[in-house]
This record gives C-alpha cells, sequence and structure tokens, in this order.
C-alpha cells in the first residue's frame, strides 16, 4: 500500500482533459507568470482544483505545447 500512495505522488500530471487545458489558460491570462516561482504558485492553485500535484515547470511545458498547436492549425487554416 505504501508503495502505491509512493508511487502516485511520483507520476507526472498528464493533462486527461480539456478542461484541465482550459484551467490552465485561465490562471495563465489572469497571473502572466514569467519566472519559475511564479509558475509553482499557478501550479500549487490548479493542483486544488485538479486534486492532483502539479509542477510549475509541467503548466509552463504544457502551455507552450498549446500554443505551438494552435499556432500550427492556424497555419494550416490560412492556407485553405
Amino acid at each position: 500500500m505504501l508503495f502505491y500512495l509512493v508511487l502516485k505522488v511520483m507520476s507526472p500530471f498528464r493533462w486527461p482533459k480539456v478542461e484541465h487545458d482550459l484551467a490552465l489558460v485561465k490562471e495563465y491570462t489572469e497571473s502572466r507568470p514569467s519566472k519559475p516561482d511564479e509558475w509553482d504558485k499557478v501550479a500549487k492553485r490548479l493542483s486544488v482544483v485538479f486534486h492532483s500535484e502539479v509542477k510549475g515547470r509541467g503548466c509552463r511545458e504544457h502551455l507552450d505545447l498549446l500554443i505551438k498547436k494552435h499556432k500550427a492549425n492556424e497555419k494550416k487554416a490560412l492556407k485553405r
């Protein structure tokens, strides 16, 4: 049982739902974090909402990925 709890705490958050992405974007637009400690504050707020541990770096990297995907979709739409 203890091993399961340790493993669960150590596993990274996977952003399984669109609602998680929207919550991340909302938190970002409200606080506009730029420093690692500011991203950690965003992660703490999201951890409470998601009932799972989220890291500041993970938030920043996932937001970067969302922006990259959005830009790629925009370029495809403009080519049509």
